[in-house]
C-alpha cells in the first residue's frame, strides 16, 4: 500500500487511509469494501451493467425478486461462495488501480497501459455474440490485439459457466493463444460465455477483456 498508493503518487496518494474498519482482516487496511461495485461500470470489455447476472469486477448476482438482485455465488478451484464472484478479479483490478496511480504522477510515455483487444475483427469492447450448432467447432480470433505500450501480450481463453446457461465445459484447444477452436457435443443447448484475457508484460500488468457469449441450438 505504501509502495503503491501512498508513497509517491501525488496528493492523491498520500489521502488513501492507512486503516479501515475491516474485522477479518489482520492489517486492517486496504478492503475495498463496496468499491468493487463501481468496478462493474468500468468498460473493460467483461463487465456488462445490463446484465448483473453475468459478473464482472463488480461481482456476480442472481434476482430475487421485482428489481432486486442478491449475491450469486461462482466456483473459483475448490472455494464456491459468493465473495468468490469478487475475489475471482482482485489481481487484475489491483493491478489496474496501481497503473492509474502511476498516471497521476508519470508522463504517458512512462505509464503502463491496457491492451487493446480485437476479437473477430472487432476492436470494440462490445460483448461479441455467435451462434453454433450443437456438435459443431467454432474459431475465435485475437491475433489483431496490439499494447499501445508496445509490449508482448499473453492470451487467456476461457468459459464462465455460472454466467451462462450452459454449465459443461466444452472442449477446447490452444486456450494460451491467440487463437482458439471449441467444439461442442452432440446434444449441447444453452447460451455459453467465453472470456477472453489479453494481458500486457507491463509494469503492472494490465488486463483487457472480451466477453463472446455463443447461443448453441
Amino acid at each position: 500500500m505504501e509502495t503503491n498508493i501512498r508513497q509517491g503518487h501525488g496528493p492523491l496518494g498520500a489521502l488513501y487511509p492507512t486503516r479501515t474498519w475491516t474485522a477479518p482482516n489482520p492489517h486492517s487496511a486496504i478492503k475495498e469494501g463496496d468499491t468493487p461495485s463501481w468496478f462493474y461500470f468500468l468498460p473493460n470489455g467483461l463487465n456488462v451493467p445490463d446484465h448483473p447476472t453475468w459478473g464482472g469486477w463488480g461481482g456476480r448476482f442472481i434476482k430475487s425478486n421485482g428489481r432486486l438482485y442478491r449475491d450469486a455465488q461462482d466456483t473459483v478451484g475448490n472455494t464456491t461462495d459468493g465473495r468468490s464472484t469478487v475475489w475471482r478479479w482482485r489481481d487484475a483490478f489491483q493491478r489496474d488501480f496501481q497503473a492509474r496511480m502511476d498516471w497521476c504522477v508519470k508522463p504517458r510515455s512512462a505509464a503502463n497501459h491496457a491492451p487493446v483487444v480485437t476479437c473477430n475483427g472487432d476492436m470494440t469492447r462490445a460483448v461479441l455474440t455467435r451462434r453454433a450448432r450443437s456438435g459443431s467447432t467454432i474459431t475465435l480470433k485475437a491475433a489483431a490485439s496490439r499494447d499501445p505500450d508496445g509490449h508482448e501480450l499473453a492470451y487467456r481463453w476461457w468459459t464462465y459457466s455460472e454466467a451462462g446457461t450452459y454449465l459443461a465445459k466444452p472442449a477446447m484447444t490452444a486456450a494460451d493463444a491467440a487463437e482458439v477452436t471449441i467444439t461442442f457435443p452432440p446434444h449441447a443447448i444453452g447460451d455459453l460465455h467465453v472470456i477472453l484475457e489479453v494481458t500486457d508484460a507491463g509494469q503492472p500488468p494490465l488486463t483487457t477483456y472480451r466477453r463472446i457469449v455463443v447461443t448453441i441450438d
